[in-house]
């Protein structure tokens, strides 16, 4: 993942223009492991634990819509 972060500077009064002084953007990088084998499909997955749940009084199988 990429976590970022903004520092907003404050406004000078007489020019109304922000103060930024220095890097005004950081960015981090997480999670960088090597994801484990995964051989199923994850859009179906999410798209399954809706199949049990009616959506307006009817019951569907839902799957991933692919373009």
């Amino acid at each position: 993942g990429l976590r970022k972060r903004s520092i907003i500077g404050q406004v000078d009064a007489t020019s109304l223009k922000p103060i930024c002084i220095g890097i005004h953007k950081r960015y981090h990088i997480c999670n960088t492991q090597e994801c484990p084998n995964y051989s199923g499909d994850v859009r179906a997955e999410q798209c399954a634990k809706y199949n049990n749940r009616r959506y307006k009084g009817e019951s569907y199988t839902w799957v991933p819509f692919l373009n």
